[in-house]
């Protein structure tokens, strides 16, 4: 049996149910799952003023899962609100040979 690979998220009580009820049951089928619960800064909506204090939570957890994923190639950064229904590594393995790091698309912008 392979080893899970890491994945990383954070969430506040704004996605705590979406992370509870949807996200977690699905990732950790197929990957660790090493999550943060972060203090809720504003509505935790896109548009609202503290949307961005909530982004740099996201980076911070991104740069400590180079540094504590070592061991392994390569680790997952996911938003909460999402739910798996395959697993993707060796999907992602392929796609990522010779780069360092790999983001979704989102209508232009990087999307974590």
């Amino acid at each position: 049996m392979k080893t899970k690979l890491d994945m990383y998220t954070v969430y506040s009580d704004s996605h705590k149910t979406l992370y509870s009820d949807y996200f977690l049951p699905t990732a950790s089928e197929w990957y660790t799952v090493i999550s943060e619960c972060q203090e809720q800064k504003g509505s935790g909506s896109f548009n609202d003023k503290k949307f961005g204090q909530s982004t740099r939570k996201k980076i911070e957890t991104i740069l400590s899962g180079f540094s504590k994923s070592s061991e392994k190639d390569w680790f997952v950064f996911s938003d909460c609100d999402i739910m798996f229904f395959r697993d993707f590594e060796d999907d992602m393995s392929r796609r990522i040979q010779n780069v360092d790091f790999v983001a979704q698309s989102d209508c232009g912008g990087i999307c974590t």
